[in-house]
């Protein structure tokens, strides 16, 4: 049988890619078409259509999902037409629904008799939706062996309204199939599709067979990152009431009691797809578990074999009380290339976490878990959810005490970023069926950022001049000013910390490592100090001085136990901080310039 699978604006295609590569490992053909992407674009204007927006350091990031041109959907029709498949499935978000219907309405044009097949997050929680608006099944959940089974029997011609997990009509009636439990062993699935020639790419009127990326540098594509993602598990530990993961967990669970909540797949069969995907080109990977959990002794042996095998940057979401409970697990996570430890914590309100949200609240134990990885040179991301309109203002003073604890490291050798996102009404999660009422309910997106935005200064400020702030009608009033207020005190703080410290190295040598072309610009600065080396990581022989001061080899500096202070110029202070220890622990005189 010939498969066409179709998925809207998702870059990875990962579920998809698994459900290719098990057809095709059954002699089945297959082959995706990757319709629009989505773009990220950085912008200090609020847009008049949010689908997904969130706030981070300062700066506010729009995801956008593009529509479908004329052209391009000429362009699908012209592939469906030529590939002539007997299904096309779709992969849809549930928060694109509103797409489905005229794509549906594009298949049937162009291939009249084909059976069109849909499954995905949104169809496994509204399946009667796509139903009624054109699909002739709806797979819920894992769709390795449903879709299998739905192609083996259209191939014979025998009845495939019996099995486990499809949904169809019947008599104007929606019927939902049982559901089969969840695959406890992923790992005997093959790996994701990753070959070339399987895929077909549509974006900006122009069909090619490889992605398409922006030049536009407000935007960016996890091509152009070259960002691996995949994932060692399904699943996740929690049921928050605004996620899709907890109310697909509950539909498992309806038909199979004791549903495990997370399904693994084996360390050997994630190392097979790492490594491929670095053989392949990839520079960072991106673990996007819900949650990176695993029994301490395997994530130690995961962690190890990584660091041994790959090599290469990644983030993972690593759950809050395993790092608590285990902190040496800290400095090996590091150690193994980690980029940022990322938290959820969506609100700092124990009751509005418990009772709105259907999450623990972890509050009270991230301030020591902050403590805990900053001192060891890491990075951490705390996330928050705002835009509920639900919230009160005493739930968001929770809010802000919570984050006035942590504050602005000047120093710039670790990183804290806020983050905090536009809350999204998923169809068919928990938070509308227990407040039907909440999509309906007063919400302005200048409401969420000016908080966004407060929460973020909060640290950054002492408590009189933040109430000013907040008092000050000018700074809701133009969102833009609050920003550049926001970008001004982080530029000061940092501004006091670098004169501070140029005071104390007078007449003294040091060494300078990072960004030639900001120590031009800045070296008026360094005047009094004394440059003996410009490090750098790789060695030059073309370079042998710059502005009279010699190239260095950083690894030799640092090997030969020197403890000459060393300024750090550019935009990576944390991660030469963390160069710089780990070559030599024992170094002490750091100093982070970023020159804002």
């Amino acid at each position: 049988m010939r498969v066409l699978f179709i998925t809207l604006a998702d870059p990875d295609n990962f579920g998809v890619r698994c459900l290719a590569s098990y057809l095709i490992s059954y002699h089945h053909e297959a082959h995706i078409v990757q319709l629009k992407s989505c773009t990220y674009n950085r912008t200090v204007n609020l847009p008049e259509d949010p689908l997904l927006l969130a706030y981070g350091n300062g700066s506010l990031v729009h995801i956008k999902f593009p529509r479908v041109s004329p052209t391009e959907n000429e362009l699908l029709a012209k592939k469906l037409h030529e590939y002539n498949p007997d299904v096309v499935g779709i992969s849809i978000r549930g928060v694109l629904e509103t797409l489905f219907p005229p794509l549906a309405a594009l298949v049937r044009k162009a291939c009249s008799r084909v059976f069109l097949c849909v499954g995905g997050i949104g169809p496994t929680l509204t399946p009667a939706f796509y139903l009624e608006h054109g699909a002739d099944a709806a797979v819920r959940g894992e769709g390795e062996e449903p879709l299998l089974d739905l192609v083996a029997a259209l191939e014979k011609k025998q009845n495939w309204k019996n099995i486990k997990n499809i949904c169809y009509i019947k008599n104007k009636r929606v019927i939902k199939n049982p559901v089969r439990p969840r695959e406890k062993n992923l790992s005997r699935f093959p790996l994701p599709l990753d070959d070339p020639s399987f895929f077909s790419y549509i974006e900006n009127d122009v069909y090619a067979p490889v992605p398409m990326n922006t030049t536009d540098i407000s935007q960016s594509s996890p091509y152009a990152l070259k960002t691996y993602r995949c994932i060692t598990s399904r699943g996740c530990l929690g049921a928050c009431s605004y996620c899709s993961a907890g109310s697909v967990y509950k539909l498992y669970n309806k038909y199979n009691k004791c549903t495990p909540k997370m399904s693994m797949r084996t360390e050997d069969h994630v190392f097979n797809e790492l490594n491929r995907a670095k053989t392949d080109g990839y520079r960072i990977i991106q673990f996007d578990d819900d949650f990176f959990v695993r029994p301490v002794h395997e994530l130690l042996s995961f962690l190890e074999r990584y660091k041994k095998e790959i090599d290469l940057p990644y983030h993972a979401f690593f759950h809050p009380k395993q790092l608590l409970t285990h902190q040496f697990l800290i400095d090996i996570i590091i150690d193994s290339g980690n980029v940022n430890f990322t938290f959820g914590i969506q609100h700092a309100s124990k009751v509005f976490c418990e009772k709105i949200y259907k999450r623990k609240a972890f509050s009270n134990a991230y301030l020591k878990l902050y403590e805990a990885i900053t001192e060891r040179g890491g990075n951490v991301g705390f996330q928050f959810i705002g835009g509920n309109p639900l919230e009160r203002e005493q739930d968001f003073e929770a809010n802000l005490h919570f984050i006035k604890q942590f504050p602005h490291d000047v120093t710039h050798k670790t990183a804290l970023s806020i983050g905090c996102f536009y809350l999204m009404f998923f169809p068919g999660v928990e938070l509308i069926e227990m407040f039907p009422n909440i999509i309906n309910l007063p919400r302005t997106t200048k409401d969420w950022l000016y908080r966004s935005l407060l929460l973020d200064i909060r640290r950054l400020t002492y408590d009189n001049n933040f109430e000013c702030i907040r008092n000050d009608p000018q700074y809701y009033s133009d969102l833009e000013k609050l920003q550049k207020l926001r970008h001004f005190l982080v530029r000061e703080r940092h501004y006091a910390y670098v004169h501070d410290f140029i005071k104390t190295l007078r007449g003294k040598r040091v060494y300078f490592w990072g960004d030639s072309e900001i120590y031009e610009k800045k070296k008026h600065l360094f005047s009094d100090l004394e440059p003996i080396g410009m490090l750098i990581d790789i060695p030059k022989k073309e370079i042998d001085k710059i502005d009279k001061i010699p190239v260095k080899y950083s690894d030799e500096v640092l090997l030969a136990q020197e403890q000459h202070p060393i300024i750090i110029l550019g935009k990576e202070q944390n991660v030469i901080f963390r160069k710089i220890l780990k070559k030599n622990s024992l170094y002490k005189n750091i100093f982070s310039c970023a020159m804002l």
